[in-house]
């Protein structure tokens, strides 16, 4: 069972987690029952300190070495409840400054519903749009009390 306490790699400084990859809609979810929500980046710090352990992890960790082509990972942002309106998982509006040039752009080819789910290079730092059905690794932190 994954919880605060026993994961699989661990950002000392925000509590954040990587974790295995799921759908967009079901990040969320498979992160709740043990206690976790998804990340949430608010500063440059957190950024850098994301993309440093995920790097770490991708490398080192056993449970990471199985992601090390992936690339992308989601974080707790959507504009599920509105399309143009990015919201982190707590309701707050989500970073602007933290998006790809050219991005969000809710890029219809692949999928009539769009890019609704907010994924982090973890090279970069910078976000993306992207559409629900691709199964990624995703970066938790325990809920705040």
């Amino acid at each position: 069972t994954l919880t605060c306490t026993s994961v699989f790699w661990r950002i000392a400084a925000q509590k954040q987690w990587y974790q295995r990859r799921v759908r967009g809609p079901r990040a969320a979810p498979a992160a709740t029952p043990q206690g976790l929500s998804l990340a949430v980046v608010r500063s440059e710090e957190q950024r850098k300190t994301i993309r440093q352990d995920a790097w770490r992890c991708f490398l080192k960790d056993p449970n990471g070495k199985k992601f090390e082509n992936q690339y992308w990972m989601w974080l707790g942002a959507s504009d599920t409840e509105k399309e143009g309106e990015f919201r982190e998982i707590d309701g707050r509006a989500a970073d602007d400054s933290s998006w790809m040039s050219g991005t969000p752009d809710n890029w219809l080819k692949l999928s009539d519903e769009g890019q609704d789910y907010v994924a982090m290079h973890r090279l970069t730092g910078r976000w993306d749009d992207s559409y629900g059905f691709h199964r990624r690794p995703f970066a938790c932190q325990c809920k705040e009390e």
